[in-house]
């Protein structure tokens, strides 16, 4: 958040991002997708629906998780 002095009354909305920023934002925003993904199929795993999370998994390869043997590894082979 900026501060007062730097805030320009005279202009509308939002600065614009960076491409560098925007760049930023995106990793951020896919790292922590990535971790919710984990954390969901470790879930599945873990009250013994592998199969579902095997299908969950495969809707979202960008995550780099698979299922095998019911636990979750990371660049599966398939």
């Amino acid at each position: 958040m900026e501060s007062l002095g730097l805030i320009d009354p005279t202009q509308w909305g939002r600065r614009q991002l960076t491409d560098q920023e925007r760049d930023r934002l995106r990793q951020v925003l896919q790292d922590q997708a990535r971790l919710e993904g984990y954390d969901q199929l470790r879930e599945l795993c873990r009250i013994g629906e592998p199969e579902m999370a095997h299908r969950l998994a495969a809707q979202h390869p960008e995550w780099g998780y698979g299922i095998q043997f019911g636990v979750v590894v990371a660049d599966p082979v398939d």
